[in-house]
């Protein structure tokens, strides 16, 4: 099988964590909302429409402010996945928030941590 790779460089104005977590998705969302003093709220599913997969349906939380946008995606869709980073967390805001946001994600007792 030939494997094509996209090598490409983007100006992200956003920090990027994945966290891997056993626990569902509204658990971790009601756990980060108890630990950082947020409020994740649930969006409709985030649909990827793949020609040869079909629409895979990923669960998406929101927590946006002024200085600050926090979603939590998970990274693998409703079938079985062997990902190490089972959800996403990108954030984008004024930086003590971040570090804010950042300190606590890393903190959270359901969750370990690593950012990209």
């Amino acid at each position: 099988m030939k494997m094509l790779t996209l090598e490409a460089e983007y100006d992200c104005d956003f920090a990027l964590f994945g966290l891997v977590s056993s626990t569902r998705d509204y658990t971790l969302a009601w756990s980060l909302n108890r630990q950082l003093r947020l409020r994740l709220v649930r969006q409709p599913d985030f649909i990827l429409n793949l020609v040869q997969q079909g629409a895979l349906a990923f669960s998406y939380y929101l927590y946006a402010t002024e200085v600050l946008t926090l979603r939590l995606l998970r990274n693998r869709a409703a079938q079985p996945s062997t990902l190490q980073k089972p959800f996403l967390a990108p954030i984008s805001g004024s930086m003590i928030t971040c570090c804010r946001c950042r300190v606590g994600l890393m903190s959270g007792p359901a969750v370990s941590c690593s950012t990209g």
